[in-house]
């Protein structure tokens, strides 16, 4: 499990999101790792994200898009659903589109951001989920190593006067997460 999602061990029954499911290996990770009673999964898993919204550095065709999203789903096959005891329900739109109707405001103990790293697209979805975490929450992200995400993300939590920890990468090719709690 990455740094950030860690942080978490010793919580329980938590609500949580991981924007930018991609394969869905740290979707899996989280789940087998915390206690999660439910964990909202967003990607829009669309056929170029270069068509789709120009500003995005992840082009993609339409068979890479569905590969992704076909590993994801067995991938987290045993934990799909709606039912009593399932834990995982998949959004399929732009992180920035989610409103509050769809994850209600202040009903997340941390999200997970993963999604586009341009500048522009992080400042969007930092706006968007950062009121929909908890008192206590976290929110948190990947790739904190990459310059726009960096100046995002401080820019952002500096206007909320709020603190960002980080943990760089470990040699083991895993890029750097950052995180910060909501007072």
């Amino acid at each position: 499990m990455r740094a950030a999602a860690s942080r978490m061990r010793g919580r329980e029954n938590l609500v949580g999101a991981e924007v930018g499911v991609e394969w869905g290996e740290h979707a899996r990770e989280m789940i087998n790792g915390l206690s999660i009673d439910l964990l909202y999964l967003v990607d829009p898993y669309i056929v170029s994200w270069l068509h789709c919204f120009p500003l995005s550095n992840i082009p993609m065709t339409v068979e890479e898009s569905m590969r992704q999203y076909q590993a994801a789903c067995k991938r987290l096959e045993p934990h799909r659903g709606f039912r009593e005891g399932w834990k995982i329900k998949w959004i399929h739109k732009f992180s920035w589109q989610i409103d509050e109707f769809e994850i209600p405001n202040e009903s997340l103990d941390f999200a997970y951001l993963d999604a586009d790293h341009v500048y522009q697209t992080v400042k969007m979805d930092l706006t968007v989920w950062w009121p929909k975490i908890k008192p206590g929450g976290m929110l948190s992200g990947h790739d904190f190593d990459f310059p726009s995400v960096r100046k995002a993300v401080e820019e952002f939590i500096r206007e909320k006067e709020g603190e960002i920890s980080e943990h760089g990468n470990d040699g083991k090719n895993v890029k750097s997460d950052w995180w910060a709690f909501k007072k």
